[in-house]
Parts: C-alpha cells; structure tokens; sequence
C-alpha cells in the first residue's frame, strides 16, 4: 500500500465533497421539509413542502421506474473499474465473523474501491480479532463491518426484492400523484445519504490505514473516528472519546440512510 497514494486519494475525496452540492445540504433537506399526514407518521414521514411541484401520475411513475432500474444496474453491475487485476479480499473474514459467507459485502458495501478496502484489510490484520476470546477488537469491528453491510445489503434488498417490476406495477395503479413523488424525493434521499456515507467512511478508513500505526493507535481511531464507545468498552480498553467530526458525520449518514430506507418501505407498503 502505498501511502503517497492513498493521502492524494484523500485530498480527492475532501475536494469533491466541496464542489458536490448535495453534500453541504444535510440540514437544507430537513428544512425543506414537513411532517406528512397519512399511514405512515409513526415513521416520521416527511415530504417535500409545497414549494416542490407534484408531478403528474404518468410523470412521477416514469420517474420512479427510470430511477428503481437505474440504481438497480448501479449496485448489480458494479465492479472494479479500471483495474487490470482482480483484487482479492485476502482477511479470513467468514472464519472470524460466520455471518459473513465472503467478502462480497465488503466489495459491495465500498463502492469496489480498492484503495479503501486496502486500507480496511490493514486494519483487521493489525487489530487483536481473536475468535477464541471475546475482546473489543471483535466488538468494534462487528460494529465497522455492520454499517459496511447495511451500505451493501439494504440497498439491494430494497431494490432487487421491494422494488421488483411486480411492485412497480402494483404502485403504478395504486398510488396517487402525490404518493408517487413523495416516494421518488425519499428514494433519491436515501441514495444520496449512502453515497455520503461511503464517501466519509472511506476518508476514515483510508486516514487510519495510511499511519501504518500499531494496534493500539488502530483500535483508537476506529472507536474515536467510526464507531464511537459501545457498552463493551465500559470494561477493558476504555477509550477517552473526544468530539469528532468525522466520527458524527459518518453516524448521521448512517442513521439518516437507514431511516430513509425505512419510509420508503413504509411507503410502498401503506
């Protein structure tokens, strides 16, 4: 790995999130928001407020149906682009974590970006992941391997088996102008806050790996920088958190991806 690399690919990343209008829009989208009244307020639906025209039924099925197919044969068909090698996922990563068949996940999950699943692979191999005991390494790269999951697997679920053409057609017929644009604005939200997670986490990750540090200072940066200090470090290898941007940032992202996911299940559901 090559460190030189892999700090350019960060002073990339930092500055297209600057020139990327949707990236400094975070609070803009809830403000330009209000609470919707329907079957779904349990959820705590929002739609777009008046200002945001509704589109016709024809128009704002259209719309759902270019954007369902498009994102479908963004996440089905990704792979490593541009590379003349196939890279391999070399950590055991089914043997220490079982719920894991392969390291598709991983692939999937960051965007096939090979620099940030480098890094990622350096950080499992330098932290203490024993199987036989029960320690916060395990812990904390349960939680790490979790939100690369959710990036990977909610999305594909939602649009593979959610969004299949039956469903399509289901809510072609069944829901109205407004309901169909509604689900359009949340769908859109949801893929621009994974997009924005992934884009977060891989500067994390990449900024860790890139130190080439010992243990201690990996499992450090990790808890203070991605995951934060569950209830297992309460005991053991305490962490003193301090305040994080980075480590904020990437866990809004992250809730905000998976409660976007949330209404718009619940939308096509009601």
């Amino acid at each position: 790995m090559k460190k030189v690399g892999m700090v350019l690919y960060i002073f990339v990343l930092l500055a297209c999130e600057q020139g990327d209008p949707d990236s400094s829009g975070f609070d803009k989208v809830d403000s330009n928001l209000k609470k919707n009244v329907g079957s779904c307020d349990q959820k705590m639906i929002l739609k777009p407020v008046e200002q945001i025209e509704v589109d016709s039924r024809h128009v704002a099925f259209y719309k759902l149906y270019k954007m369902v197919n498009e994102y479908k044969e963004f996440l089905n068909n990704r792979t490593f682009q541009g590379l003349d090698y196939k890279l391999v996922f070399k950590f055991p990563i089914a043997q220490i974590f079982p719920v894991y068949k392969n390291a598709d996940f991983i692939y999937e999950g960051l965007n096939y970006n090979p620099i940030v699943i480098d890094s990622l692979e350096f950080i499992l191999y330098t932290l203490n992941l024993d199987v036989n005991i029960v320690n916060q390494d395990l812990l904390q790269t349960s939680q790490l391997l979790e939100y690369i999951s959710d990036s990977a697997r909610l999305f594909k679920t939602l649009l593979n088996d959610n969004l299949d053409e039956a469903t399509l057609e289901w809510l072609k017929v069944s829901k109205t102008a407004e309901e169909l644009t509604n689900l359009n604005f949340h769908l859109g939200e949801a893929m621009n806050y994974r997009r924005q997670f992934i884009k977060q986490l891989s500067i994390a990750l990449i900024k860790i790996a890139v130190k080439d540090a010992d243990r201690d200072f990996v499992f450090e940066r990790l808890t203070n920088d991605i995951v934060g200090q569950g209830d297992g470090l309460r005991h053991g290898d305490l962490v003193e958190l301090s305040p994080s941007i980075s480590r904020d940032t990437i866990n809004l992202f992250y809730v905000s991806m998976k409660r976007k996911v949330d209404i718009v299940l619940c939308l096509i559901k009601n």
